[in-house]
Order: C-alpha cells, then structure tokens, then sequence
C-alpha cells in the first residue's frame, strides 16, 4: 500500500512539475484551489475532504469566523467522537477575530487553540492534515472565513507529500516553534484580547443592511432604492396600496423609512405583531427620518397620541374595539404593515378595513400561504418590489447562511433508514443521539430556544 502511494506520488509529481503531457496520474499533483461558483469549485471542498479522512490536522490562520467555524462545525465533531484531535494557531493580527468566534473555538474538546503573540503579526494560512503516511497542505490566502473558504476570489496551492518529506517536515517545525510561543486560548485570555481591541475592527467583518455616506447619513442599498423607485412611482399612478416582498435581512424596515420620507406624508402608523419589533423599527426611523423622540410612541391603550407624527402599535393592541374605534379612519396618512403574510387573519383585516390611509404598504418575506387566502388580493395586486432569498444572496445583500444535516446512529453497523422498525426510530438511543449533536451544534437564541424544546419534551 506504501509502496503504491509513493509510486503515483511520485509520477502525480512529474505530472505537477515536470511534463504533464508525458505523465498522466495526476492523483497526488499538486492543485490550485480557488473559488468558482460557475464551476462548483470552492476551497472548503478539498478542506472538507480532508477533515473527513485525517487522522490528526494543525492549522495556522490568521482570522476566524463564527461563520467560517459553522463549515467544519459538524466534522470536528465527528473526528471528536472518533478520537481524532488537531491543533489550530490564530493571531491577535489587527484586532479582527470576533471574541464570539474565538469562544465558538473552545467548544471543541478535541481542538486545543492557540494565540500567537501580538509581536508576531501572524498572518499565515496554511491547513495540515496527516492520514497514515501521507501528508496534505492546504496554504494560500484563505482564513478560516465563509468568505474566504467560499466566496472570495482566494488563490491556496494543495500538495501531498510522503511523511519524510522535506517541504512537511519543516512546516511542522515551524508550526511547533510559533506553537510554542503562543497562549492556550482560554475565557481568560479572551476576555483581556477583547478589552484592549481596536473598536473599529469591530466592523471588519459584519455586513450592514444600509451604507452610511461620508456625513454619517444613511442611504438606501441597491435592493432599497429600487424598490423606493417603484413604490414612489405607483403613488405617482394613484396606487393607494402595495406590497413588497423582500427576503429577511434585506432592510425591509429601513426600507419603510426611506419610503415615509420620500413620501412626504406625515401622519404615520407602523403596525406588527411584536413589541420588540417596534422598539428596533422606532430606532430604524428615527436614524433615517431624524425626527424628534417627543414625535414618536409606541402605543398603549388609551395613549394620547394627539401631538404624535409617528405610531408604533402591536395589531394585539391595535385591534381592540375601544382602542381601534378611538381613531378617526382617516388619522394616519400612510400605514405600514410588517409581516403582512398574517394579514388574512382577522385581526389585520378588521385593522386594514378600518382605516383610510393615503397609502398602505405591506411588507413580508413570505407571501405564500397554506390556508389559501391571498394577501395580493389586498394589496390590489400591486407588488411594487420583490427579492427573494436566492436574489439577495446573489447581490451580497445577505450574508451565507450554513444548515447542519445530524448523522444518524448505526444499528448493528449499518446508519438507519426507511425500512427500520418504528421502535428503532423513536429509542432511547436515537433520541439521545440528536439531542447532544444539537447541543453541540447549538448557535443562536431561537436555535437554543428550538433545542430546549425539545429537551422539554424528552424530559417530560
């Protein structure tokens, strides 16, 4: 088997380096790794690969994601559950790893972290995987970044050596002497890195749903001012409603904003089923429209709302009879609803026929309902804008987002399917099973509301 390794190594290598004309395994020669969408090809790929095959790997990167960290979240647990351990090196570099990412890192109990010292400005990247007797490095540009491992223009070279290889060997001593100098990544030490940040690094890596320009003004994206272009343009045709479908995270609130200051209407009502909505949505309008807070409320039964341009109501509050009857029909110039896909349910519609605004605009991610009522219907047909997920995605408007698939358990070593017993299915140890991967996999607070659910469930 060794002998059959270093042989195609060796003719992989003549392929790479010599005459790839006159030498045809090409099993082992060295590769170039970068990103094409329109050819499939993406670094995580081969580093993916890799993980999934090693018997133990080190990297050394410069900067880490929680997002970067979510592409190989499942496969370090699974090498944990096969013993596999690895090492991983990041640097303080300019202040751009995100104190989350670096805790998401100690989550890992078969993955012992590292800080370089600050002195060293690392800023290698480099993965190495070690399988038996061969050796893979994976070194370029790539951090251990979403961006970097899939979308980015990055530029790594992959090569195979046999483990006596000269170009392994020293890289391993280099990893052992900056391994050395460097800090166990400890809530400690995260602690002291985050105190002594740069504040404006804070923002190397996040992805803002508005532009802020050269005054500190902020101004619509490319999603925003197109649809404010079509929006304006169906007042200007005597459309009295419309309906913008735009996928979450897209700054559909901010897009309201810009909307009502375009409008040059007034009076202004902005209803959705949470309070916590209105108190972000109040926020949003104020930074666009630059009112005074003594303008604004959030509505409460039997609020004087006399001297307030600006209303902010949940429809719970907002559809009770001595509440809703307590309004002219005619008091607000332009009604926003939020989440309007809910629209066909009573409450919204005695809310909407109630009032007689001089536009209404609806706004939802999510216009398709299963109960087979239409929300186009109450907007007249009028969809002024539409961007679905994909849309956004393809215009950078939304960051990429990762979903975990759970391996299932083995019985009698083979992994469950359809045609198992029931009993199989709903055991003990199936249950168990799902829930520590999602314990482990476990992110933000609806995630960790969804698995405490469950937990309940199970419990009880």
């Amino acid at each position: 088997m060794e002998d059959n390794f270093q042989s195609s190594l060796l003719e992989s290598l003549q392929y790479g380096f010599m005459d790839a004309k006159m030498h045809s395994d090409k099993t082992y020669a060295p590769r170039i790794l970068v990103n094409n969408p329109d050819e499939e090809r993406y670094v995580i790929s081969d580093i993916d690969d890799e993980l999934r095959r090693c018997d133990a790997f080190y990297f050394s990167v410069a900067f880490v994601t929680q997002s970067g960290i979510g592409m190989i979240k499942t496969q370090l647990f699974d090498l944990a559950e096969r013993g596999i351990h690895g090492k991983i090196i990041i640097s303080p570099y300019l202040d751009f790893n995100d104190p989350l990412a670096l805790r998401e890192l100690l989550k890992f109990k078969n993955v012992e972290v590292r800080m370089s010292p600050p002195e060293l400005q690392l800023h290698a990247k480099y993965y190495m995987f070690e399988r038996g007797g061969q050796k893979v490095i994976i070194s370029g540009s790539s951090n251990l970044t979403a961006n970097a491992l899939k979308k980015n223009y990055e530029w790594n070279i992959k090569l195979t050596s046999a483990e006596n290889g000269d170009i392994v060997h020293r890289t391993q001593e280099e990893f052992k002497r900056v391994w050395d100098m460097s800090d166990p990544l400890t809530e400690e030490l995260i602690d002291r890195y985050n105190q002594t940040r740069n504040p404006s690094a804070k923002r190397f890596f996040e992805r803002e749903e508005t532009r802020i320009n050269t005054e500190g003004t902020i101004i619509p994206n490319k999603m925003q001012e197109e649809a404010l272009k079509s929006l304006q343009e169906a007042r200007d045709a005597g459309q009295r409603r419309a309906l913008v479908i735009s996928a979450t995270g897209t700054g559909k609130t901010y897009l309201s904003a810009f909307d009502v200051k375009q409008s040059h209407l007034e009076r202004v009502l902005f209803v959705v089923h949470r309070e916590q909505i209105l108190r972000k949505a109040l926020k949003s309008f104020q930074k666009v429209i630059g009112f005074d807070p003594s303008e604004a409320c959030i509505y409460k039964s039997g609020s004087d709302i006399s001297n307030k341009k600006y209303v902010f109501s949940t429809i719970q509050t907002l559809e009770r009879d001595e509440n809703l009857h307590s309004f002219d029909r005619k008091r607000f110039d332009y009604i926003l609803v939020d989440e309007v896909h809910k629209s066909s349910a009573k409450t919204y519609k005695k809310v909407m026929d109630y009032f007689e605004p001089q536009f209404l605009m609806g706004m939802t991610a999510t216009p398709e309902r299963t109960d087979g009522q239409s929300i186009y219907e109450l907007f007249d047909y009028n969809v002024a804008y539409e961007i679905r997920l994909k849309d956004a995605l393809d215009e950078g408007l939304l960051c990429p987002f990762m979903y975990y698939g759970v391996t299932d358990i083995e019985i009698n070593g083979e992994l469950l399917n359809d045609e198992v017993s029931f009993s199989d299915l709903v055991s003990e140890d199936r249950v168990d099973h799902i829930l520590e991967k999602n314990k482990l996999l476990w992110a933000s607070r609806r995630y960790r509301t969804w698995f405490n659910f469950l937990l309940v469930q199970k419990r009880s």
